[in-house]
Order: C-alpha cells, then structure tokens, then sequence
C-alpha cells in the first residue's frame, strides 16, 4: 500500500512539473521573439487592404486582474480595424474581437470576424509589441467574403507602463 501511495505522489508531481515547464516555455517564446516593424494588412477575396495604426489602450478587467488590450488601425483608403482582446494573452483563437469596418464602397457596415470560421495565432503580446496572424470567412450583406493572409504587425512608438 505504501509503494502505491508513494508512485502516486511521484506520478502527481512529475505531471505537475511538466504542465508548468510546457507553459513556462511557451511564455519564453513570446518573451524570445523580437518585435517586427509594423504592418497590418490581410486580404479580402484576393484584393490587399492595408491599414496604419489608429491608436491604442489597455484597460482593467474589473474584479479579474487582467487587462483588455485595444487597437485601432486605418485603411490606408477608407475604412476601419478594431481588436480587443486580453492583455499579454498569447495563442491560437485567443483574439476576442476583430471588427472591420466600411472597407469599401460595397461594403458600409462593420462586420465581426471572430466566428466559427476564423482562425487566429497571437504569437507576440507585450508592452513593446503585438503581432497576429488570421484568416476566415464572414457573411457581408448577403456575400461570402474570404479573408487570408491577415497579419497585424503593431511595434509601439512607446511602451505600455507595467
């Protein structure tokens, strides 16, 4: 009884230790990758859009301890970008907003693009930088719009505060 007791206790805390190096290398990672000069474009149906930066903010999450990171972008001939999600959070499918917005002159709403057929692999979000890369498909007035090749590529002129 004894010998069980005691493999369980090792087996606990091997498994335990893993879990902690497999994030504390993923967090690594992200610390490791240098930040790469800012880009944000994608393209919808084969047509390039490209934006610049618009601004920027992190909020608190009340009574959660994290913080909400916000980024505003411009198309670079008419229209909008908009991403919200949680602060230094990294991943695939971690984005929690994309919003696009008047891009061109058919199409003058704002359509969401997190949906069950986006895809998105957040790999740098830090004080210093962000940088995303996605891909999907929305329903726009009554078309299917296909989005590939999405990056944003944002390195700040100044540091968030920690």
């Amino acid at each position: 009884m004894k010998k069980l007791i005691f493999l369980i206790v090792v087996s606990a805390s091997l498994f335990l230790s893993c879990s902690k190096d497999d994030e504390s290398a993923s967090k690594d990672n992200e610390s490791s990758q240098s930040c790469r000069a800012t880009n944000i474009s994608m393209k919808i149906n084969g047509e390039l859009k490209t934006f610049t930066t618009g601004g920027r903010g992190i909020d608190i999450i009340w009574g959660t301890g994290q913080y909400d990171l916000s980024l505003l972008f411009y198309g670079s001939t008419q229209g909008t970008l908009r991403l919200e999600m949680i602060y230094k959070e990294t991943g695939n499918n971690v984005i929690d907003l994309l919003k696009l917005s008047n891009f061109d002159e058919a199409h003058t709403g704002t359509y969401e693009l997190v949906n069950d057929d986006f895809e998105s692999n957040v790999l740098v979000n830090r004080s210093e930088c962000f940088y995303a890369t996605f891909a999907g498909k929305i329903n726009a007035n009554g078309e299917e719009l296909i989005i590939t090749e999405g990056v944003i590529s944002y390195e700040y002129d100044e540091p968030f505060g920690e």
